[in-house]
């Protein structure tokens, strides 16, 4: 499993955990995903697959100088330049198929976007989903719904709610019970192929290790790469 720990932030990456599968943006629309949170199972669509490389939120940041608002308030990339600054291909139609999902929750007038790239409202699952995650038993750190981003989503959980995260993670015992959690804690992001129950045990502590008492915050791109920092 390739991972990038960088302090004080934890990278958790699955490119070499999908051995000659390729990685597509993870978030899909709510035809595509029917989350039972009871039993912790999902069903998702595999989406047609581009992307070879996972992609970090660092690594996707530097695409904002050709992202842009269009006159109808729908995201778009400057596709063409940035090729030619020599972006790989995969990361830049990576980027647009992540706008596609992004801007048919924008015509559904589920979320707004600003000229700034900042992101209100909630997608359509989301707020289907978003109760599963309570915040009545927090004393120590911050406990937030999930926010959507043009890079990804990110979330902050309190210390409370994180140990429920970490625990629910480690007892994974199949691929299907992590996939439900994935969409438990972070609604409308599905998970590549591939994965293992090990993965989401390797998650779990990285969770843990990074809540310092207060809570962390993670953040997932869309090429479901990781990034838990403590709070």
């Amino acid at each position: 499993m390739k991972m990038k720990f960088l302090k004080p932030t934890t990278f958790l990456c699955l490119a070499t955990t999908i051995s000659s599968t390729l990685i597509t943006p993870v978030f899909a629309d709510s035809k595509e995903v029917n989350y039972d949170i009871n039993n912790m199972s999902t069903k998702y669509h595999n989406n047609d697959l581009i992307t070879k490389e996972s992609y970090s939120k660092d690594e996707i940041l530097k695409l904002e100088p050709y992202i842009f608002v269009d006159e109808n308030g729908l995201f778009s990339i400057n596709s063409e330049d940035a090729l030619n600054d020599g972006f790989p291909k995969d990361l830049v139609e990576g980027q647009q198929q992540y706008f596609e999902y992004l801007n048919s929750e924008v015509k559904s007038g589920n979320i707004k976007v600003s000229n700034n790239l900042n992101i209100t409202g909630m997608t359509s699952i989301q707020k289907e989903y978003e109760n599963a995650i309570k915040g009545d038993r927090c004393n120590r750190g911050r406990n937030t719904s999930m926010a959507t981003h043009w890079w990804g989503v990110s979330r902050y959980t309190c210390d409370h709610n994180t140990s429920i995260m970490a625990g629910e993670f480690l007892t994974v015992s199949g691929v299907a019970g992590g996939i439900g959690l994935i969409g438990k804690w972070f609604p409308g992001v599905s998970v590549p192929a591939g994965l293992t129950a090990s993965y989401f045990k390797l998650l779990s502590g990285r969770i843990n290790a990074n809540n310092k008492g207060r809570g962390v915050l993670t953040e997932i791109s869309w090429a479901f790469v990781f990034d838990i920092t403590p709070q």
